[in-house]
């Protein structure tokens, strides 16, 4: 009935300009309707039907016009499991037993913001380029530039960097990485749900402005001091994610999705390749012959790594005073155990006596470490043990400093 125009009203059909009253915040035209001037789109139970299924870029894994973060502890090679994922998004390959969605004749770019280690996300590119034999102008970019999610400007930047991209490599960007998203809030207090919705804002912003192409963003993150309540940070970045994967002893295990199974998503070990760089002349000086080591993914192999469903707890290794704590247990036991127990009151005294406990009210502390160590003891009848499968599973290295 009604267009509207620079603030002005519109007849739709004749297009003339509409004589306007406002009554009680209320606006009309000449005939008493209501002109709506401020509504919000929206799509009505009949349009449903019209819905798109997900369109998947890696099934079950990334979907585009979605944003997921993928966590864990530091040297649990999820930045090496991102640049494999990377890789296999740019050469258009299924990634580890999931099916590559695309059409395989369009390319798909991909963009890393790696606002922290960004030589190293070239050397792995280069030693997986080297390994696979993979084309050398892959649509893959490393971006060291600082960005700041938390500052409006960084919608036309992140966006124009995009375009660019995209218009010199003549590719269509189907995945953009953050790596990491702490280092990209521009300094702002990440426990704060202000700061992590106003950041996912404009992410969902940037992507407005690529009408025609609605890419992925990932994130990668760390998890807080206790790894079982999730990602660092405050809930409202989860809330916001579609997808979230703990990356944890060489399993990325989905812990929250909209539409896919939780559980095991994808198992992985850690390979070291190395890559030689012969020597050259440059100019008048001789360059001589050099390498670089790094920590890739194994190539993957379905019979040596089945990838499962089953949701399976995540155990995190102990950090500072709450692994002093299991040591001082693991001693105790050793020296006076029983069966591989020992009493939570002389477990509380060795606390005591190593400094970790203070003399006045130890029964709060005591009970902080009781917690945070649950997945590390057995506690029972005012004896605790260790917790044998937790002490079974070795973290394998995954991080390499060339």
């Amino acid at each position: 009935m009604h267009v509207i125009k620079n603030g002005k009203v519109y007849n739709d059909e004749t297009g003339n300009l509409t004589k306007t009253s406002v009554e009680n915040g209320i606006t009309y035209d000449d005939d008493d309707n209501v002109v709506v001037m401020r509504a919000l789109s929206f799509k009505t139970f009949a349009e449903f039907a019209d819905e798109e299924p997900k369109n998947w870029l890696i099934e079950g894994v990334i979907a585009l016009d979605e944003d997921s973060t993928w966590f864990g502890k530091d040297g649990g090679g999820k930045s090496t499991l991102i640049d494999d994922i990377a890789v296999h998004v740019a050469s258009r390959r299924d990634w580890r037993g999931h099916k590559f969605n695309r059409d395989e004749t369009e390319s798909c770019g991909v963009i890393i913001f790696a606002t922290e280690r960004a030589a190293l996300h070239r050397r792995r590119l280069e030693a997986y380029k080297i390994r696979d034999n993979l084309p050398g102008n892959l649509p893959i970019a490393v971006i060291a530039e600082s960005i700041n999610l938390c500052d409006p400007d960084c919608v036309e930047i992140v966006s124009d960097t995009i375009y660019d991209f995209e218009r010199k490599n003549n590719c269509t960007v189907g995945l953009v990485i953050i790596d990491s998203w702490s280092k990209a809030l521009g300094g702002c207090d990440e426990n704060l749900a202000a700061t992590q919705n106003y950041a996912c804002g404009n992410l969902t912003k940037i992507r407005d402005r690529h009408f025609n192409n609605r890419f992925h963003f990932l994130t990668v993150g760390h998890p807080g001091k206790d790894g079982t309540k999730g990602e660092r940070g405050n809930s409202a970045k989860r809330a916001h994610m579609d997808l979230a994967v703990c990356i944890n002893k060489g399993v990325a295990e989905v812990v929250k999705a909209n539409d896919i199974v939780l559980g095991a998503l994808a198992t992985f070990e850690p390979q070291e390749f190395t890559v030689t760089r012969g020597a050259e002349k440059v100019g008048t000086y001789d360059i001589p012959e050099r390498s670089f080591t790094v920590s890739i993914l194994a190539p993957y192999s379905p019979a040596a790594a089945p990838v499962t469903r089953e949701a399976r707890p995540l155990v995190f290794e102990p950090t500072g005073k709450n692994a002093e704590a299991l040591a001082v247990l693991k001693r105790v036991i050793a020296s006076h155990g029983q069966d591989g127990a020992v009493s939570m009151d002389l477990w509380k005294a060795e606390l005591f006596n190593a400094d970790l406990l203070p003399g006045k009210n130890p029964r709060v502390p005591f009970a902080r470490f009781k917690n945070s160590l649950r997945q590390h003891i057995i506690a029972d009848n005012n004896f605790v043990r260790l917790n044998s499968q937790s002490q079974q599973t070795h973290r394998p290295s995954h991080s390499l400093h060339p």
